[in-house]
């Protein structure tokens, strides 16, 4: 039997990558009440754990698009406590789901990463229009061989993103090899306490 253990450095604050990351969250109708309250509060928890160093933008969605800045924000104290107090006035639910345009506003804002990981969390309880649309669009943007591919993952709310699941599931696999690791596992959240 053979065994490795390996034992971090005296630098364990340090990290290798810097993260740009757009929260993406679906403040439609269908979210509201006890969903759209624990999004927040699993949003905060996010906030809180990003370094000064880290990038990240909020896109809140349902019918249009509200946008917390219109660039990345650097991380501090400050820009949290003020992304806190833009979600907490922000965040009402109403209106309809249309993903395609914060999706493409996210892909946007993190195309041009330089030095850093870029992340974009969709957060949605899945009742969208047009998931076929939504599908070949990210395909042709991940094909379009952008300067870093973004990590995409999908948050779940509920039993109607079940449904959806399984576009972003069929999606994956039509999806060339080099361009599947773009696509991360889905994690499904049933209920929101």
């Amino acid at each position: 039997m053979f065994s490795v253990y390996l034992f971090p450095g005296a630098l364990q604050s340090r990290k290798a990558f810097r993260k740009e990351i757009v929260f993406v969250v679906d403040i439609s109708g269908s979210m509201e009440g006890k969903p759209l309250e624990g999004t927040k509060d699993a949003l905060f928890a996010a906030l809180s754990e990003l370094d000064p160093t880290d990038s990240f933008n909020i896109i809140a969605f349902n019918g249009e698009i509200y946008l917390f800045s219109s660039s990345m924000q650097l991380a501090t104290k400050e820009t949290i406590a003020s992304a806190i107090q833009w979600t907490n006035m922000n965040f009402i639910a109403g209106g309809g789901t249309n993903i395609l345009l914060p999706l493409n506003k996210a892909i946007e804002m993190v195309s041009n990463a330089q030095g850093s990981i870029p992340v974009i969390f969709l957060v949605t309880d899945g009742s969208v229009e047009d998931e076929r649309h939504i599908c070949d669009v990210v395909k042709s943007f991940l094909r379009g061989g952008g300067s870093v591919c973004p990590r995409l993952y999908t948050f779940g709310i509920g039993n109607e993103f079940l449904r959806w699941n399984r576009w972003f599931l069929k999606c994956s696999l039509i999806i060339p090899i080099p361009l599947v690791t773009c696509f991360l596992s889905l994690l499904v959240f049933t209920d929101i306490s």
